[in-house]
């Protein structure tokens, strides 16, 4: 679910990455480029009211959230390839945990990923985890870097469409995790249908209530980045969405572990995007209450600008939602707006681009991309400093683990030799926590 003085650097051809499920980015990336530059010449910060009357209303609502202020939206890379599922896609409730303070920016980490715990479970927990294509060797693959040094039971996030009903393909690929001691985490995507009277959340339940699962505990985000245009009927429709997140909730009942779309939290209010806060204002007032039917909360954690970030040392107008801890700034949302507590955390995006690998892509300016090398020391910083320092945070599953895709394999965590990128050593190296399925 911010390029502050690099109005040059867009222009000389840097785009995102597309991929076949998620067709609407093609456009998305012309109006990304277009508007980021606009947002720069005219220093529009903000969030701005949209031309919808209904969104007129909900946008100037007062909103409590940190006052970053930065102009760039995010879109997000995700990839298909020979899935085993149907799919067009590619890539029972928890006890509500205490709230606890929130920790500092900056925490000096250990350097171990042992001792971890499933927040507000108190269960031991394996926070290392992959977005993996539906493919069942890759699976299988990623087990070796999520399991790895002492781990066990990591995470692996797959994607679905909600039309999908491939009960063979996706037992094959729940067989795959349960073997490799993988728990899967299922976002699902709309695929173009935006009508929530139209959505058969009841059938997709169905098909899999027939299934085994390799875990106890059913972990689902419903949808991706629905605050932009692209990835909803290319409409903002807040209200739409919390009539389908409750639909959704309602129809997999208590079985089921439900998390919201991770939002698009870089993205300021302008054509294509409604910035992240007053979407969710708008989705509370069209659905009362709906942040306390959740269980958990899906975060798109991207360090910006351009995929680079480094968050010790930010541009200017650049805040917490725009880089790898952007969970924070959410959160103060959900308690601020609407008394919702600290939440259990799953990073299901996130990840630096690396030149390495992207010689086949011409969608990028190599000139301006990170050395691997210096993708990997921006991981371990995350890793160790922020996310397995932060108790909140239960899944990591960085994009991608590896990919055919010419232009995602700069996001790649293992080479198409086998062989591993510097940040898969990395983590690697880090000692992990055993987890459990149950």
């Amino acid at each position: 679910m911010c390029i502050a003085g690099l109005a040059t650097f867009f222009l000389v051809g840097i785009a995102f990455t597309i991929f076949t499920y998620k067709p609407s980015i093609l456009a998305k990336i012309s109006d990304f480029k277009q508007n980021t530059l606009n947002n720069i010449l005219t220093g529009q910060t903000g969030v701005t009211s949209p031309a919808d009357p209904e969104l007129q209303s909900s946008a100037t609502s007062t909103i409590i959230s940190p006052p970053d202020t930065a102009p760039e939206p995010t879109p997000i890379p995700l990839a298909t390839s020979n899935v085993t599922s149907t799919s067009t896609l590619e890539p029972t409730p928890t006890p509500k945990p205490i709230e606890i303070p929130k920790p500092p920016e900056k925490i000096l980490g250990t350097g171990s990923a042992k001792g971890q715990v499933f927040y507000g479970r108190g269960t031991p927990n394996n926070k290392v985890g992959m977005y993996v294509h539906n493919i069942v060797d890759d699976i299988k693959a990623s087990a070796k870097l999520i399991n790895s040094n002492g781990g066990d039971w990591g995470y692996v996030l797959l994607t679905m469409d909600i039309a999908d009903r491939n009960t063979s393909g996706w037992q094959n690929m729940f067989d795959a995790a349960s073997k490799s001691h993988l728990i899967p985490i299922v976002q699902l995507f709309n695929n173009g249908k935006c009508d929530p009277k139209k959505m058969d959340f009841d059938g997709l339940a169905k098909m899999f209530n027939g299934l085994k699962w390799p875990s106890k505990y059913r972990y689902i985000s419903v949808f991706n980045e629905v605050n932009a245009k692209d990835y909803w009927c290319e409409k903002i429709a807040p209200a739409e969405y919390a009539q389908a997140l409750d639909k959704a909730i309602k129809s997999f009942g208590d079985k089921y572990f439900i998390m919201p779309a991770a939002f698009n939290s870089s993205a300021r209010t302008q054509d294509r995007y409604l910035s992240e806060d007053a979407y969710l204002i708008a989705m509370n007032k069209a659905v009362p209450g709906i942040f306390t039917k959740i269980d958990g909360w899906a975060t798109h954690s991207y360090p910006h600008p351009n995929f680079s970030g480094d968050i010790n040392n930010l541009p200017a107008n650049y805040g917490s939602r725009d880089t790898i801890n952007n969970y924070t700034w959410e959160l103060s949302i959900l308690k601020n707006n609407f008394g919702v507590g600290a939440l259990p955390v799953f990073i299901t995006e996130t990840g630096w681009l690396h030149k390495e690998g992207q010689d086949g892509c011409n969608q990028y300016s190599q000139s301006g991309l990170l050395s691997a090398a210096t993708t990997s020391a921006r991981f371990k910083d995350a890793f160790i400093n922020y996310w397995l320092a932060d108790p909140r945070i239960v899944a990591i599953t960085p994009f991608i683990f590896r990919s055919s895709d010419p232009c995602a394999a700069g996001f790649a965590w293992q080479k198409k030799d086998g062989s591993w990128y510097p940040q898969a050593e990395m983590l690697i190296a880090i000692p992990k926590t055993a987890g459990s399925s149950n």
